[in-house]
């Protein structure tokens, strides 16, 4: 393949020049960007609902046991696979698979092992669900919600989050993929000034300085050690408290903290993904 140049300036003489490598590139340009406006848009999914109950009599308040778990399927496989290991993790009862009756055997095997000396059982409860909570170009994230009751006055759970590329290796990111280095204790300051913005936001605390005295003194160095539980969300970055998260007799919190705080904290590209970040799942 060959095409005619003229030499800028001059209409004297023409060069012959190979130009199949140049086109191969073009198209090579094309093709990605053709690829983009597809990988923009929301990843294909649905949901599968699996039930069980088991009644024993009598049981608890004369109530059933039940498990209830929601399942995101993608059209990839191996991000259905990861999002099930989600579920699988959080549930206290330990499945071989999803089916109903297989949910229904060891749900009914977890409650039979509860009867006590009278022929009395406890009333189980497990809830567990995945939902695509959002996704920009590079990155989608998922929802994972959980809730058990075991006896007594009530039950407990929480919302996790597990944000995983696109394409290429599945694997959740950590703090470490998304933070510029040496900048773990800026980012740990920004959220513990952010709850206590959110405990006085919502009238539990007079205060800043009120929440700041009651949070634990290992705030800090606990986070230098472990992940928080956070996401993507549009315009920032979200980090959830569930029960118990920030100590025993503690509310819960949710804390966003705007992009335009995360600059030198966060690395650049990952304030691209969030400037482009489309929510999908409902508060």
């Amino acid at each position: 393949m060959a095409c005619l140049i003229l030499k800028a300036g001059r209409l004297k003489s023409k060069t012959v020049v190979n130009c199949e490598e140049k086109m191969q590139k073009i198209l090579i340009s094309l093709l990605l960007a053709a690829a983009i406006p597809a990988l923009a848009q929301a990843p294909k999914t649905k949901s599968e609902t699996i039930k069980a109950e088991y009644c024993p009599m009598p049981s608890e308040k004369e109530e059933c046991s039940k498990v209830e778990i929601t399942r995101l399927i993608f059209a990839e496989p191996a991000l259905t696979a990861f999002a099930d290991s989600l579920l699988h993790n959080s549930l206290e009862l330990k499945l071989a698979n999803f089916s109903s009756s297989h949910v229904r055997k060891k749900l009914k095997k977890e409650v039979d092992e509860t009867k006590d000396d009278d022929g009395k059982y406890l009333r189980l409860e497990q809830d567990a669900d995945n939902a695509l909570y959002g996704y920009s170009p590079d990155y989608l994230t998922i929802r994972t919600g959980y809730w058990a009751y075991g006896g007594g006055p009530h039950g407990n759970g929480g919302e996790y989050f597990s944000t995983i590329p696109r394409k290429g290796k599945i694997r959740e990111l950590t703090m470490k993929d998304i933070l510029l280095p040496g900048k773990r204790d800026a980012l740990i300051r920004l959220v513990k000034e952010g709850v206590a913005d959110d405990y006085v936001d919502g009238q539990k605390a007079e205060n800043r300085q009120e929440v700041l005295e009651w949070l634990s003194p290992s705030f800090e160095r606990d986070y230098r050690k472990q992940d928080f539980n956070w996401t993507l969300d549009e315009g920032g970055l979200r980090f959830v408290f569930n029960s118990y998260s920030l100590g025993s007799y503690l509310d819960l919190a949710d804390v966003t903290l705007p992009a335009e705080k995360l600059h030198g904290i966060i690395k650049p590209e990952i304030l691209r993904q969030i400037g482009k970040f489309k929510k999908t799942a409902k508060d």
